[in-house]
């Protein structure tokens, strides 16, 4: 990015120095590989490949704390390898817990309890974005991704707890 920083150093509390460096997608894994990782925070859904390196830098040692992975994004590629990694059959997990994976945790975040975006803001940047997207956008859940046939949404086709009468054939 013009203008932008690809690393520098910063102070922590406890007084150490901390090596902070930028890296995008378009250096693949290659950009990480041989690293050992504090912390890595992807600000979109990686690629399958990029997050199991990235898990493969931050696992720590004798002598080091683990690190952590962080991906802070919209999943607008559905269930995708990834995002089943933390929507266990396709589920967002309750209390944001995964049974059996403590160290995962899954918090979702509207665009609603954005304190800079106001009601108008959000409808006007909504009105953009094609129907079968909004909950995604909106909401933060994972969106159906590539298959979805009609740009519909579930909940308006769909009639849950229909009484079929017992006149209808039965098979």
């Amino acid at each position: 990015t013009p203008g932008g920083i690809g690393s520098c150093l910063v102070r922590n509390k406890k007084g150490h120095i901390v090596s902070l460096v930028v890296k995008t997608y378009d250096m693949h894994t290659d950009a990480i590989k041989g690293a050992n990782v504090g912390l890595i925070v992807f600000d979109e859904e990686p690629p399958e490949g990029t997050y199991v390196e990235a898990i493969m830098r931050t696992p720590g040692s004798n002598t080091r704390e683990p690190g952590f992975t962080m991906i802070l994004a919209t999943m607008q590629k559905g269930l995708s390898q990834v995002a089943l990694k933390y929507f266990p059959n396709g589920l967002a997990p309750e209390n944001g817990l995964i049974p059996d994976e403590p160290e995962k945790f899954v918090m979702g975040i509207s665009m609603d309890e954005c304190p800079h975006y106001t009601t108008e803001d959000i409808e006007a940047m909504l009105a953009e974005v094609p129907m079968h997207e909004r909950d995604t956008r909106r909401y933060g859940t994972p969106g159906i991704g590539s298959g979805r046939v009609y740009p519909i949404l579930e909940k308006d086709v769909v009639i849950y707890n229909l009484k079929i009468g017992s006149d209808w054939p039965r098979a």
